[in-house]
């Protein structure tokens, strides 16, 4: 039997990467899924059974969780979905151009609902032409988020704008990130990284707006600092036993 972290999630079998660095695709015990209802979601630390005769390993056990990130599941109303689990922060991000006040609402109060650190990153700085529109923008993401919750601006076309995200990513810790679809988390890991590490929708010219691309969930290392995990666009952002 092995340790491992599941590092990514998508349409195929769960992939962790194991107590000696390997990398190998798992499939759930069965008892684990029958019996207890559970399967592994990005950042668990599972213990795997690695058989001579097969190519997958077997998920057997799930560690517990120092945090998860939650939402209803939209398939059934009255389950939790857990989305993410094992982080230390979660970075809320939406363009300035067109931020979202109600929608940023619900996701901070997800954001908290887990107990980790909470941040705001504006997107797209470099798209938006309207200083006074975005200083405006900033203020009052500030006053909804309050005095606890940093807020950022991020342009491609300002480094420091970039290295001040960076500096929230702790060396040993993890980051969710999250944001609906086209709001340029994917440019924004692979500024955050210095290379193309996840694909970038296409951005059309009229209203600066990309398509969604993000369909896995997979913990990325950023150099000198800590490890960011781009969520998926995430439509329904229905509360799970939040006081909101």
């Amino acid at each position: 039997m092995r340790t491992g972290e599941v590092v990514k999630l998508d349409r195929g079998y769960p992939l962790v990467r194991l107590d000696d660095g390997a990398l190998l695709r798992c499939e759930h015990a069965t008892a684990l899924v029958k019996g207890h209802d559970q399967r592994a979601v990005i950042g668990d630390v599972v213990r795997v059974a690695v058989p001579d005769s097969h190519d997958k390993g077997v998920i057997e056990s799930i560690a517990p969780r120092t945090r998860e990130f939650v939402r209803k599941d939209p398939t059934e109303r009255a389950l939790p979905q857990v989305l993410a689990a094992n982080f230390e922060r979660v970075i809320v991000a939406q363009p300035v151009s067109e931020v979202n006040l109600r929608r940023l609402e619900r996701e901070l109060v997800l954001a908290f609902e887990t107990g980790a650190a909470v941040a705001v990153v504006l997107t797209k700085g470099d798209l938006s032409a309207d200083g006074a529109a975005a200083e405006g923008a900033l203020r009052a993401v500030r006053e909804l988020a309050g005095p606890n919750v940093e807020v950022l601006l991020v342009s491609e076309a300002d480094p420091a704008s970039v290295e001040a995200v960076r500096c929230l990513l702790t060396p040993g810790t993890t980051t969710v990130l999250i944001g609906r679809s086209g709001v340029g988390k994917s440019s924004l890991v692979n500024m955050l990284v210095g290379s193309d590490v996840l694909e970038v929708g296409a951005v059309r010219e009229g209203d600066g707006k990309g398509r969604h691309t993000t369909v896995s969930r997979e913990i990325v290392s950023v150099p000198g600092a800590g490890r960011i995990v781009d969520m998926p666009g995430v439509r329904g952002l229905g509360l799970w036993d939040a006081d909101a």
